[in-house]
């Protein structure tokens, strides 16, 4: 068998293996579901969830639970503006609030929807750095087989050994690059395309959109309040964990 083959052989070998350490260094633990059952009699059936809806002085606001995403509550949202002038709708106004007992008073701690705005510049800032360091390690990288040719142009054998840990090594840094842009661009088009962002609604206008809650496994009761216009329509939910 001639060198070029054994070394392309042994370039599968280090490829499969090295697949198949990153496949399993990707595992993660289930995390528990948590279902928000609603409490309101007032509502609909729309693409398989039951929205409550609340109306106050031709502000109508329907709320439907959708399912538990990356330890967030999210859920589904259609506001309706019947009125004559335009509203403003910030989904970081939302809240629920968290009432704990004590012996001297209860301590009420109120948990705010998350704004995507904020979401989406700190994913900006991600993609930023993970483009700067793969550019940084792929410039390095580059300078050390340069490096490597230049120390010894005689010795075949080891530079065809160097070579082949930096296509290894090229190899990793491609992949994990390419795992990281994806989760990025894909958590991009959550909070820029689906998420409820802030908007001025015109009359007779509706909007629609996700809306997300950081997770309290401890509780059994949660009321969603959804603050539009200076009005407040709460939504009552009873919260069940399954793992």
């Amino acid at each position: 068998m001639s060198i070029v083959s054994k070394l392309f052989h042994l370039k599968a070998k280090i490829f499969l293996l090295l697949l198949t350490v990153f496949c399993a260094s990707c595992y993660f633990k289930p995390t528990p579901v948590y279902l928000l059952k609603p409490q309101l009699q007032e509502g609909y059936w729309l693409w398989g969830k039951y929205f409550q809806v609340k109306q106050t002085d031709s502000l109508e606001v329907a709320l439907a639970y959708d399912r538990s995403y990356e330890g967030y509550y999210k859920f589904n949202i259609i506001i309706k503006n019947n009125t004559r002038k335009p509203v403003l709708v910030d989904p970081a106004k939302f809240y629920y609030q968290l009432v704990w007992l004590t012996s001297e008073s209860p301590i009420i701690d109120r948990i705010y929807a998350v704004d995507p705005e904020k979401e989406i510049i700190k994913l900006a800032k991600q993609e930023s750095r993970e483009i700067a360091a793969y550019r940084t390690d792929s410039a390095n990288r580059a300078l050390l087989a340069f490096f490597d040719l230049l120390g010894d142009l005689s010795d075949s054998g080891k530079n065809s050994a160097n070579n082949l840990q930096n296509e290894v090594s090229s190899l990793r840094s491609n992949l994990e690059h390419q795992v990281q842009m994806q989760s990025i661009e894909k958590k991009l088009k959550q909070w820029q395309v689906k998420a409820l962002r802030k908007t001025t609604l015109p009359p007779n206008f509706q909007i629609t959109g996700d809306v997300f809650f950081p997770v309290k496994s401890e509780i059994e009761k949660i009321i969603i309040h959804v603050v539009v216009n200076g009005k407040e329509f709460l939504f009552p939910f009873k919260q069940y964990v399954e793992n």
